[in-house]
């Protein structure tokens, strides 16, 4: 294969990587809006509590509610 081709096969390789991980983020965000929906509600279950805390690293450092309810200490 020639270096051109490469290169060429990289870029697309980065491209689809980077569709798929803007796609995981939106699908991220778009559980935990529910998350905060069944909190909010008080029918959150022990099930979703615990995937709330392996979501934590994608919850925005202001946003108290779902930090507090995923259990990460304060000013982490």
């Amino acid at each position: 294969m020639s270096l051109v081709l490469v290169v060429q096969a990289k870029r697309i390789s980065n491209v689809v990587n980077n569709s798929k991980l803007r796609i995981m983020t939106k699908q991220i965000k778009k559980r935990l809006e529910y998350l905060r929906e069944e909190l909010r509600q008080e029918r959150i279950s022990y099930g979703e509590l615990a995937e709330l805390q392996s979501l934590a690293e994608h919850i925005d450092k202001s946003d108290v509610e779902l930090l507090e309810a995923a259990g990460v200490p304060e000013n982490n």
